[in-house]
């Protein structure tokens, strides 16, 4: 019981850590956006509520998706190879748009 308490604390400390890394990203992109407005708090507080909703709305998207897959019963092993394999495939898809991005920027 002990470990499993352990093994929450750290999952919880993971989150966290890549939480603040994800808010750091968020903070500079609209740093550049709200630059020249000397009114924050308005463009800051839409910002904020628009990825909140984005996130709510990806976590529910999210869970229709496991509840259809647990209807069809889907062997576990394979929905892990199919949810990794697309999120490979979206990483890839990110970096080559920041290469791109960056190397024509030169």
């Amino acid at each position: 019981k002990t470990e499993s308490r352990n093994y929450i604390r750290i999952n919880y400390f993971i989150a966290l850590f890549f939480g603040l890394i994800h808010g750091m990203g968020f903070a500079n992109s609209i740093r550049f956006m709200l630059a020249s407005d000397q009114n924050i708090i308005f463009p800051l507080a839409g910002f904020n509520i628009g990825l909140e909703a984005g996130q709510i709305l990806f976590i529910f998207f999210t869970l229709a998706i496991s509840l259809f897959v647990k209807k069809i019963q889907i062997n576990f092993r394979w929905w892990t190879i199919i949810i990794s394999t697309i999120v490979l495939l979206s990483a890839i898809w990110m970096v080559a748009d920041r290469w791109i991005l960056l190397n024509n920027n030169r």
